[in-house]
Order: structure tokens, then sequence, then C-alpha cells
């Protein structure tokens, strides 16, 4: 049968395999034989006989299905492990391939990731390149500006410079026109005493040539009586007329003596102004007066005291603390409040006539606030002194001329009386008194008040409040007193009135003020009493200060 033979050949198959594996045979038999070595007898009849009961066993069916199973046992093992080899092969190159696909993707991504910051790191780059350029156009323009507002600036100098040289030259002229005109005039004045002179003269010779003829017809009618006795005589003799002349002052003591006149109404206007501001504060500061005004004097005191410690060489600064103190004086106009008669507060100007007193009433409150605007100022003034500030003195002298000028007048008239009350009361000396009334004023007081005074007289103002002329006459008459005279505080006066002003005074002078400044400077120090030759030094050396400043000042 096909089974039988089957399973014959596959007897055969498993018996030739188990006779010919090595674990079926024995150790005997796996015995390596050399040449000559001798076999035991039987051996072969042995091997024969056990070959022989293998195939003829009734158990050699059951091996061989035995081993039957085991082969295809065998091969369903190895087949299951060939799949599940290759399942696992194909799982790990489906994992493989899946892996690559995400490391492409992250690569991919990466890249993206990388290109995008090179992208925003260019686009970072060319910003800020675009901002470099932006910056250094900014300064380029900003470069041009600057040097085309030096440009500018240079052109106005050039301008101003030229102007104020034509009206140097301007002045010069018109100086040499009065000049002229006063030489012409005091020709003709001259011509005209010589005129009158001669016809008094001429009067004085008709006069005594008649006065002879009257004498010799006198000796001739005396002859005439002695040779005829009986004959009355009457004589009559001629009275000689004389022309009084009125006896003048001379010029210097008739200056001084009004000079006197006016610093002693300065000083009772002082006085008057403490008496009322100590009245006025007794009236409204006191807490059992309970006055509505209590709260704005004390505020506008302490608001002007504020604003004028404000005052330095910020522009900005100064206008706005101007501007603040002009806003606090207005409120004092405007507040409703007492009223005081302002004339015997004025001195420099005459009173206008009025129609009725009221028309003199001036707002209390108001006055109140100019005099505590002219105490802080004198403060002011004295304060800069040790500092050095004469520029901020400057600035405080053009800030209170600005708004005593042009505000808070009565009929026209600014109120720098106040002002000036104070000044003649302090330093006297700038209004031709060279007595010191006052012993407490210190020297750096009086050099403050001589700055001050430059500063608020050398002003190219239309009406100014001080005009320039009072400092050209207040240099002169300290220049020409007498060596003998000469006091430290001259020198001290001197030195303010000079120091930061020389320039102004040039440019509205001229080679008038520089000859005026070499009289103060090099002349009237040399000839200083040795009591004054310590202040003296500090004049003679302002010519090297002068000659080091940016233009030049060379006398």
């Amino acid at each position: 049968m096909r089974a039988d033979s089957g399973s014959s050949s596959s007897d055969t198959r498993t018996a030739s395999t188990m006779s010919s594996s090595p674990v079926r045979r024995s150790p005997a038999r796996n015995v390596v034989r050399t040449p000559g070595s001798a076999e035991r007898p039987g051996r072969h009849h042995r091997r024969d006989t056990l070959k022989n009961m293998l195939q003829d066993s009734p158990t050699r069916q059951l091996t061989m299905d035995f081993h039957k199973i085991l082969l295809r046992s065998d091969q369903d093992f190895n087949r299951r492990l060939d799949s599940a080899a290759s399942a696992t092969a194909k799982q790990h190159e489906e994992q493989l391939r899946q892996a690559e696909l995400l490391h492409q993707n992250v690569r991919e991504a990466a890249e993206r990731e990388r290109q995008h910051l090179i992208e925003q790191e260019k686009q970072r780059l060319e910003l800020l390149a675009m901002e470099r350029e932006m910056e250094r156009q900014r300064e380029i323009e900003r470069l041009e500006r600057e040097k085309a507002q030096k440009a500018e600036e240079q052109r106005k100098r050039e301008l101003e410079t030229l102007r104020l040289r034509q009206e140097e030259d301007r002045k010069v002229a018109e100086h040499t026109r009065q000049v002229e005109e006063q030489n012409a005039r005091a020709r003709a004045e001259q011509q005209a005493v010589a005129i009158q002179r001669q016809r008094a003269q001429q009067h004085q010779q008709q006069q005594e040539a008649e006065q002879r003829s009257r004498e010799a017809a006198t000796r001739a009618a005396t002859q005439v009586a002695a040779l005829v006795p009986a004959a009355p005589h009457h004589a009559a003799a001629a009275q000689p007329s004389t022309s009084s002349q009125q006896r003048t002052m001379p010029a210097g003591s008739s200056f001084v003596t009004n000079a006197q006149v006016v610093h002693a109404k300065y000083l009772e206007l002082h006085q008057r102004m403490k008496a009322f501001r100590k009245a006025f504060k007794e009236d409204h500061a006191p807490p059992e007066k309970k006055s509505p005004l209590k709260g704005i004097v004390g505020d506008s005191r302490r608001d002007i005291r504020q604003r004028m410690g404000q005052i330095t060489t910020d522009r900005n600064t100064a206008s706005a603390a101007c501007a603040k103190i002009r806003a606090t004086l207005d409120s004092l106009r405007s507040t409703p409040g007492p009223t005081i008669d302002i004339r015997p507060f004025i001195i420099s100007h005459p009173i206008p006539q009025l129609a009725d007193e009221a028309e003199a009433q001036f707002p209390a409150l108001l006055l109140h606030g100019l005099i505590c605007l002219e105490k802080q100022l004198i403060k002011q003034f004295v304060a800069e002194i040790p500092n050095e500030g004469e520029e901020v003195i400057g600035l405080l002298g053009l800030a209170a001329a600005s708004i005593l000028s042009k505000d808070y007048m009565w009929k026209g008239i600014p109120m720098f009386d106040l002002v000036l009350a104070k000044m003649h009361k302090m330093c006297p000396l700038l209004f031709g008194i060279s007595r010191r009334p006052d012993r407490s004023v210190s020297n750096e007081e009086e050099s403050a008040m001589a700055a001050g005074f430059a500063s608020m007289s050398l002003l190219d103002w239309e009406n100014p409040v001080l005009p320039i002329a009072e400092y050209w006459r207040t240099v002169a008459f300290i220049c020409n007193t007498k060596p003998d005279q000469l006091t430290p505080t001259h020198f001290i006066v001197l030195r303010g009135l000079l120091r930061h002003h020389a320039s102004k005074f040039v440019m509205y002078y001229g080679k008038y003020a520089r000859a005026v400044l070499r009289r103060a400077t090099v002349e009237l120090p040399k000839h200083a009493p040795a009591a004054a030759k310590s202040a003296a030094s500090l004049v003679s050396v302002l010519p090297d200060v002068w000659s080091r400043k940016s233009p030049p000042l060379l006398l």
C-alpha cells in the first residue's frame, strides 16, 4: 500500500538515519581503528544481529511514526519560528521605516526651523542695518542742522557785530555831531560874549569920553566963573552906573547839592516804605485780626521769595519764574482790598495833575507785593556775590526792570523808586554821595548793589527805568573824585560796576567808554591812598581779565 510504502520508505530513512546518527552509535563503535589493529571475534556478528532485530522489531513502525511526528513537529515549530521571525522582521522593518520616516520628518522640521531662524536672523540683521542707516542719516542730518545753525548763528553774530559797529559808528557820529554842535554853540556864545564885551568896552569908552567931556566942561565953567565973580556956579556931578552881576555856583557844587537833596528824599521814601510794611503787617498778619487778606499777604510774600530764588542762568527756568511773579502781582492787583495814596512813594517823576484825590489811590496789596519784590531782589543781589554769580545778578536786574517798567505803573509812572530807595540806603555812592552814613553795610553788599545797578541801567530800551546815562554819571563821579578823598568803597563799587559790564559800556559809548575805562582801571588806582591800595588792586587787574575773555576787550 501507499502508506506502507511510504512508511517503509520513511522507516528506511529513519533506520538509515538512526543507524548513521552518531547519537545512536555506542562508544565502542566510535573507536577509531588503525591499520593492523585486531578486532575481537564476533563483533560483526553482533552488529548484524542488532540490525536485523531492529528491522524485524514490531516497534519499528511505531518508532518510525514517532520519528515522523517529531519531524513534523520540528518542521511545524521551525515554520512557526520562521513565520514569527518573518513577522518580527517585517514588524522591525516597519518600525525602522516608521522611525526613518519620523526621523525624516524631524529632520525636515529641524531644517525648516533652521531656515526660519536663518530668515529671522537675516531680517533682524537687515532691520538692524536699516536702523543703523537711519541713525547714521539722523546723525548726518543733526550735524548738518548744527552746521547750519552754527552758520546761522555766525551770520547773526556777524550781522550783530556789523549792526553794533554801525550803531557805534552812528553813536560816534552822533556824538561827534553833538560835540561839533556844542563847539559851534560855544563858539557862537564866545562870539556873542566877545561882541557883548566889545560893546561894553565901547559903551565904557563912550562913558569915559562923556565923563572926560563933562569934566572938561566943568573945568571951562570954573574958569569962566573965575573971570566973572558975580556969576553963580552950579556943578552937576555925574554918578557912574555899575551893572550888578549874579554870582553862580560852580557846576560840581550844584551837582553835589542836588544829589544830596535827592538822596535825602529817597531816604525818607525808604523810611516811609518800612512804616507802610509794618503797619500793613499789623493790620492783616496777626491771627487776632482775622483779616481776610492774611492768607493772600503771606502766600504772595512767600511765592515772590521762592520765585526770585528760582531765577538762574537757565533762561527757561528764569522766564517761568518771572511769569509766576507777574501772575502773583496780577492776583494782588485784582484782589479787592484797601488803597493808599501813591504820590508819597514817587520821587523821580513829577506828579501829574489829577481831577480828584481818588485818582491818586493805588492798591495797597499790590504796593506791599512790590515792596516784597524789592526786598527779595536786593537779598538775591547780595546772595549771588560770594558765588561769583554776577551773571545771575544781571538776570535778576533784567527781570526786575522788565516787571517794573511795563506793568504795575500808576499814570504811566513805574514804581522803580521803591528799588532806588533801598539802593540809596545801602550804597549812596552810586548816586553821588561820597559819605557812608550806614556803617553796617558790608563790602559784599556794596559790590552787589553796584552790579545790580549796572544790570538795570545798561539796557537799551525805549523807556528804561534807569537810563544808561545814570551808569555813565556814576562811573564818571567816582573817576573824578579827588585822590585824597578816595576810599576802599570807591574801588569796591567801581569793580562791581565795571567787572561784567565793560563790554556793554563800550558797546553803547565806543571810544569814549574806553577812555573812561582806562581812567578807572589804570590811572585812578595809581593815585589811590595807602588805605585804599588793596581795594584799588581789585580794579587794576580788570584789564587783564577783560583781555582773556571771548571776545577780548582791549583798552
